[in-house]
């Protein structure tokens, strides 16, 4: 026992330092979260880090970009789509299958899904997630695509993308982590 007190300490103590550089990473990833976006003011908010800017190129469609990808070059977006059309699907799951059939999976582009679709939680509404990898065409850019989808209280789906090119997913994952963790569903 006497022998195996020092090996369960170091342990412990490694794991205690693990805890805390992923608390203080998080931590971080929030301290940079300087704006608020409340452009809808009774359907969703979130906060994103300066020098990122938000557009609507469609009804419906908000996305958040990098300098980066601001410039037209491949960089970081989170993307909210809020969907009426997917509320009609009748259940989560079923709405994130037809937004993956009717955009990254099908059969026409070269995406691939990475792992499960993992049952979650977006600030208390129940959502499904799931991490996606390629691009439009094999020729194009790759990226890592994380995507959430949770309902609203009206009935309402929306659908969070996070996206980086796969080379730069490491380097923006908490920052785009950061954001998602803001996001509040008002409605």
């Amino acid at each position: 026992m006497k022998r195996r007190l020092p090996a369960l300490i170091t342990v412990l103590v490694v794991a205690a330092l693990v805890v805390v550089a992923v608390v203080m990473s998080i931590q971080q990833s929030r301290a940079v979260l300087i704006h608020t976006y409340t452009g809808s003011p009774t359907a969703f908010s979130f906060q994103y880090p300066d020098g990122w800017t938000v557009s609507i190129p469609i009804q419906n469609i908000l996305l958040l970009a990098d300098p980066a990808a601001q410039r037209g070059e491949p960089g970081a977006t989170f993307t909210v789509q809020r969907s009426t059309a997917l509320a009609d699907e009748g259940s989560l799951g079923a709405a994130l299958n037809t937004y993956l059939r009717q955009g990254a999976l099908r059969p026409d582009r070269a995406w691939q899904q990475i792992g499960a679709v993992v049952t979650t939680s977006l600030n208390e509404h129940e959502a499904l997630q799931l991490d996606l990898e390629g691009g439009d065409s094999p020729t194009d850019p790759q990226f890592h695509t994380r995507v959430v989808a949770a309902q609203a209280a009206n009935g309402l789906i929306y659908v969070f993308a996070l996206n980086a090119p796969l080379d730069q997913w490491a380097a923006n994952q908490s920052i785009l982590e950061a954001v998602l963790a803001s996001a509040r569903i008002l409605e």
